[in-house]
C-alpha cells in the first residue's frame, strides 16, 4: 500500500519499568505516598484489596486528592470520574473493581498512548507523590508505577554520544 515501514520502535534509546508498593489503608482519612520516583511516569495503577484480600472500591480514598510536590494535580475527585476520564482517553478500557488507572501518557488528541515525552509526569529522587482522602474501608492500596528513562542502545555509546535526556559527561570518564 505505499506506507514505509518503520525502521526503529517508538521511543527507541528508552528503558520502560514496572514497579509495585504496596501501603496499608485505614477506614479514614489516608495519605498513601508513591514511592517509586526519580523518572518520567507514564501511569500510575491502583489496586484496592479489602482485609479478606479481594479487590473492592471501598478502600479506595473517595474523593480522591493526587499530589506532586505540594501542588494538587487534581484535588477531592470521585473514582468514578476518575474511571469516566480513563474511559474517554482510551475509548474503550473499563477498570474492573478495585482497579484504577491513571494515565499521564496522553498523546495530541487526548487519547492515552504514544504522546511526545514532554507529557509524561516527570520526577526525581527527591519528588514527593502522595494520594490522599477519607477511605470507608480499611485494606491496602497497591501502587503500579509506569516509568521510563532515556537510555542509549549501544552499550559502547553510553556516556559518550548525548541522548534525549541530555545527560551527555566527558568522554573517557569512568562511569
Amino acid at each position: 500500500m505505499g506506507n514505509p515501514q518503520a525502521q526503529a520502535p517508538p521511543q527507541l534509546g528508552s528503558a520502560r519499568y514496572i514497579s509495585a508498593n504496596t501501603q496499608q489503608v485505614s477506614a479514614g482519612v489516608n495519605t498513601i505516598p508513591n514511592k517509586r520516583v526519580g523518572n518520567l511516569i507514564e501511569a500510575i495503577i491502583l489496586i484496592a484489596r479489602n482485609t479478606s484480600g479481594d479487590r473492592s472500591d471501598t478502600v479506595f480514598p473517595d474523593p480522591l486528592t493526587f499530589r506532586w510536590d505540594g501542588r494538587d494535580i487534581f484535588q477531592a475527585v470521585t473514582v468514578d470520574y476518575l474511571r469516566d476520564q480513563l474511559y474517554q482517553t482510551t475509548e474503550a478500557i473499563s477498570t474492573d473493581t478495585g482497579v484504577l488507572v491513571l494515565p499521564f501518557n496522553k498523546g495530541t488528541l487526548g487519547a492515552a498512548g504514544n504522546g511526545p515525552l514532554r507529557q509524561l509526569l516527570p520526577t526525581v529522587q527527591s519528588t514527593r507523590q502522595e494520594f490522599a482522602g477519607s477511605a470507608a474501608a480499611a485494606g491496602t492500596l497497591e501502587v503500579l508505577t509506569m516509568d521510563m528513562t532515556v537510555t542509549e542502545i549501544d552499550a559502547a555509546d553510553r556516556y559518550v554520544l548525548e541522548n534525549e535526556g541530555g545527560f551527555h559527561p566527558e568522554v573517557g570518564t569512568a562511569v
